[in-house]
């Protein structure tokens, strides 16, 4: 670790201008740092937050099919969610990519998605991107807050063939193209450095601290879910 120049997590002050009170930041290295406590800058509201409604990954291997015939297999991972932020779904994938790799324990994960954590993560190419699907619902009407949740637009049967048909024949065989690009070399070589800026004593003490923040959440939790409960008894009687 002394060759790798790992230093000790430190407790610090950020900020502190006249609109701004201080926050107390934990670094533990350069990329992951926890926010003990916050101000109006860094606090995080509902806006900030994305619903993600399922990630899987594909059980098999799918053939991107250049046109050349020379096969090109890649692993599909789908994300379905609504309203994503800029570049996020290229830093979950990144994210992916190095926890499958062993790079990180999966309980990283969870971690870098807690409120306090503040890392940056790997960045991977966007070029086998796709958008896939898109689902809408109706246009606001008087009654939109009385709306059917299956009342949405949808594709047509034969607009389904022809989505499926313009993917097998079209959108793979371009796609496979993309498996070799340069940039998926940058970013090996970017994930090494990533990987390699992240001592694992550091990692430990930052996923101690999730863990820590994890249960007291918990407990908070709890503690409001009876005090609830006490109150509509109390209105019940």
């Amino acid at each position: 670790r002394e060759e790798r120049g790992e230093e000790p997590s430190t407790v610090g002050k950020e900020g502190g201008d006249s609109a701004e009170r201080e926050v107390e930041v934990e670094k533990f290295c350069d990329n992951v740092r926890w926010f003990h406590t916050f101000n109006r800058k860094t606090k995080l509201d509902r806006s900030h937050y994305r619903h993600m409604h399922e990630v899987s990954c594909g059980a098999r291997l799918t053939n991107l099919g250049k046109s050349d015939g020379e096969k090109r297999l890649a692993l599909r991972v789908t994300i379905q969610g609504e309203s994503f932020m800029y570049h996020q779904i290229r830093h979950m994938v990144g994210l992916m990519i190095a926890a499958y790799r062993n790079m990180v324990p999966t309980n990283f994960i969870s971690a870098v998605l807690s409120a306090p954590a503040n890392v940056s993560l790997p960045f991977a190419p966007a070029h086998t991107l796709v958008l896939k699907d898109l689902n809408f619902l109706p246009f606001a009407r008087e009654d939109f807050k009385n709306r059917d949740e299956d009342d949405k637009l949808e594709m047509t049967p034969a607009g389904k063939e022809i989505q499926q048909a313009f993917e097998v024949e079209q959108m793979l065989p371009a796609l496979g193209s993309f498996v070799d690009h340069e940039d998926w070399s940058t970013f090996e070589e970017e994930l090494k450095e990533w990987h390699g800026n992240l001592p694992e004593e550091q990692v430990a003490k930052f996923l101690a601290t999730h863990e820590t923040w994890s249960a007291a959440l918990a407990k908070r939790k709890r503690e409001r879910e009876r005090g609830e409960m006490k109150e509509r008894k109390e209105l019940k009687e």
